[in-house]
């Protein structure tokens, strides 16, 4: 069948292009099966579990929000003060 096509490539000046059937394996510079080295990746994946989502429900998403929120708030205020004393001690000076 090669030989055929070659002949009619060489005929009609045209390449027959065709696809080749099987899984070629590539090999690295160091000779190692490039597919090898996936497959062996994939393997150390497999044995491990998915991460379970921490806020899975929409009121814990709802519940982190809000906690950060306040957290941010009460850092505020803490900054607020912070430089309240410093301007009641005239060491404030903005750049």
């Amino acid at each position: 069948r090669r030989e055929r096509e070659a002949a009619a490539a060489a005929d009609d000046g045209w390449t027959l292009v065709t696809s080749k059937r099987g899984r070629r394996k590539t090999r690295d510079a160091k000779g190692t099966a490039v597919g090898a080295v996936a497959a062996a990746v994939a393997e150390g994946n497999r044995g491990k579990a998915a991460p379970v989502a921490e806020s899975f429900y929409r009121f814990q998403r709802r519940e982190k929000r809000r906690d950060e929120l306040l957290e941010l708030r009460k850092k505020f205020e803490k900054d607020k003060q912070k430089i309240a004393e410093m301007r009641a001690a005239r060491k404030f000076r903005p750049s």
